[in-house]
């Protein structure tokens, strides 16, 4: 199964009559297209196949593989082998495992490892892991050289939903979530679901809060079939697991295709749950899994939009049904109420002063609301 995202250009001189007192204008607009495939099985010589012709149409010469200790051992280190066999000059870095390997003291280190070992611009950055390799390898690809090529293989129920979809590339700074970053392409993505078959039930689940959340914005079918459905189950039926991933990324980008640098506004469906799930994150000091801060931001969001007449009770008891299918929590600790709070208070910094926060006020349909109060967000953080 395969999706494209793209982005049109066009280059025209609207004044072309140069002369001392005259102005030229030039209209620029960026291009980028790219595939997005999720297979069930890994086969070698066809990703290799693929690999090779990302390579040509990038003109790269050599491959620099980031993946994490984890993922390098079970997945990234079989799949360099392979390459080299096939006569690719390959170099490889493996970060430690962890939302704390996102991060700008990361993005240095591989800046550093980078010019040392003599990569140059003829290379292809291939990002192999989770959705912090996804991250920090389009962020390295971003600004090593003032831009390398690079593709992404999202080994993770996260990432293949989420992290390795949409290009945005970031690094955590000064505790807050994605502070750094920006929106660079990958020239492909190529994802294999029987990789899922070595995550914990913790990590799948972690992941199936990206589903979810997706699920309760786009509505119809992909809300519909999330129900009734647990982690066990869907570990065991890849073909329905496969169909729901791509569902989940197709409907991702078709979200973002309208703006897709989040120019003309800040109010995205995608950040449901995100408002407020990235500041629990951030408070956890990022031991709460990304998923599962997302869970309880989502949560939150719709004890909020109940409170304030915009969602109704049975939407809040569906999400909670589904979230407790996969062991997400749901309730905010209350320990990290305070901080949270505080994590809030940068994310309108981040949203331009005003949080706008997404709520759905029925599946399919999102409602966004300019702020929320201490109250609100304190009251919102337990069943109530």
């Amino acid at each position: 199964m395969n999706s494209k995202q793209s982005l049109h250009s066009r280059v025209s001189t609207l004044n072309a009559d140069v002369s001392n007192d005259t102005t030229v204008d030039v209209e620029v607009t960026t291009s980028n297209t790219y595939s997005v495939t999720i297979q069930n099985k890994y086969v070698a010589r066809d990703f290799l196949s693929v690999l090779r012709r990302l390579m040509r149409e990038a003109s790269a010469q050599r491959v620099v593989v980031l993946s994490d200790k984890n993922v390098g051992k079970i997945i990234a280190k079989h799949m360099i082998k392979e390459m080299e066999e096939d006569g690719l000059q390959v170099d490889a870095f493996f970060m430690p495992v962890g939302e704390r390997s996102k991060s700008t003291d990361m993005l240095v280190t591989l800046w550093k490892q980078l010019k040392e070992t003599g990569i140059e611009r003829r290379s292809l950055i291939l990002g192999i892991g989770g959705g912090v390799v996804c991250d920090i390898a389009g962020l390295v690809a971003a600004t090593y050289l003032r831009g390398l090529p690079y593709m992404l293989v999202p080994t993770s129920l996260m990432a293949q939903v989420d992290a390795a979809i949409g290009g945005k590339v970031g690094a955590d700074f000064l505790s807050t979530k994605n502070w750094i970053g920006s929106f660079y392409h990958p020239i492909g993505v190529t994802m294999f679901t029987e990789h899922l078959n070595s995550l914990s039930d913790e990590e799948f689940s972690n992941g199936m809060a990206e589903l979810i959340k997706v699920g309760a914005i786009m509505g119809s079918t992909l809300w519909d079939n999330l129900e009734g459905m647990s982690t066990p189950s869907l570990r065991n039926d890849l073909p329905t697991l496969t169909r729901l991933i791509q569902t989940g990324f197709t409907a991702k980008l078709n979200f973002l295709a309208p703006d897709p640098f989040e120019v003309s506004s800040l109010d995205r469906e995608l950040n449901f749950g995100h408002c407020l799930g990235h500041a629990i994150e951030a408070a956890s000091d990022f031991e709460l899994r990304h998923g599962f801060a997302v869970a309880i931001g989502m949560a939150m969001a719709l004890r909020i939009g109940y409170a304030k007449g915009i969602s109704d009770k049975s939407l809040l008891y569906a999400m909670e049904v589904r979230l407790k299918a996969h062991n997400l929590p749901t309730v905010l600790p209350i320990s990290l109420i305070e901080d949270s709070w505080s994590g809030v208070e940068d994310l309108r910094k981040v949203r331009n002063g005003a949080l706008r926060m997404a709520i759905p006020s029925t599946p399919g349909k999102t409602v966004f609301i300019n702020d929320v109060t201490f109250s609100e967000f304190k009251k919102a953080a337990s069943y109530v």
